[in-house]
C-alpha cells in the first residue's frame, strides 16, 4: 500500500511525471497492476538501500548503476527533489506518530545521501547516452567517463554521513510498516524501469 501511495504523491507534485511510466495509461491508476508492482519494487529498493547504509562503499556503485539505468527512461536531475518529497511525505503519513523529528531527520539525511550519489551518475549517463545518439557510429559506455571526474566508491562513501544513529532511526522507522528492510546481505537493488 505504501508504494501505491508513493507514486500518486509524485504525480500530485509533478503530474507530467506520470508520462515516464509504463503504467501511465492504466486506469484507474490506484488499481493499476503496473503501479502496484512498481511501487512494491521501489519500496523493496528503499529497504535494501537502508540495509546498505552499513556498507556505503558497496552501496555507492549500486546506486550509481541504478541512476545509469534511469537515464534510459528520461529521468532528469529535477526529478530528485520531487521523488524525495514524495518519499518523505509517504513515509510520514505511513508512520504517523512514529514520524518523529529524529526519524524525519534520519530519512532526510538518507535521501540526501542517495541523491548525492545518484544525481551526478544520472547526469553522466544521460550525457553519455546523448553523445552516443549524436554519434551513432561511436558506442558510448556510461562508465566511460574520465576517471579524474568521478569519485571512486570509497571516495563517495567517505563523503556521505556514516552514522549509526542515522541507520538506527531509518531502520527503526521501517520495521512497523511495509518498509521493512530485507534480510541483510546479498541482493540487488531495484533494476526495473524509471523511478
Amino acid at each position: 500500500a505504501n508504494g501505491v501511495a508513493f507514486f500518486p504523491k509524485i504525480f500530485e507534485i509533478a503530474p507530467a511525471a506520470l508520462q515516464l511510466f509504463s503504467f501511465k495509461d492504466q486506469t484507474p491508476l490506484a488499481e493499476s497492476a503496473g503501479l502496484k508492482l512498481h511501487g512494491t519494487i521501489v519500496m523493496q529498493t528503499v529497504g535494501k538501500a537502508v540495509a546498505g547504509l552499513k556498507d556505503l562503499a558497496s552501496l555507492v556503485p549500486v546506486l550509481k548503476g541504478l541512476a545509469e539505468r534511469h537515464a534510459d527512461f528520461a529521468v532528469l536531475p529535477e526529478h530528485f527533489p520531487i521523488v524525495g518529497h514524495a518519499l518523505l511525505t509517504t513515509l510520514g503519513s505511513a508512520l504517523g506518530d512514529k514520524w518523529t523529528p529524529e526519524v524525519e531527520a534520519a530519512w532526510v539525511s538518507t535521501w540526501a545521501c542517495v541523491a548525492a550519489v545518484m544525481e551526478p551518475a544520472l547526469v553522466a549517463a544521460s550525457q553519455a547516452k546523448a553523445a552516443s545518439e549524436a554519434n551513432p557510429g561511436i558506442e558510448a559506455n556510461h562508465a566511460n567517463t574520465d576517471k579524474d571526474d568521478r569519485m571512486s566508491p570509497t571516495d563517495s562513501a567517505s563523503s556521505l554521513p556514516e552514522s549509526a544513529i542515522l541507520r538506527e532511526h531509518v531502520e527503526e522507522s521501517m520495521a512497523p510498516s511495509e518498509f521493512v528492510a530485507p534480510a541483510r546481505g546479498g541482493g540487488e537493488l531495484y533494476s526495473g524501469g524509471a523511478l
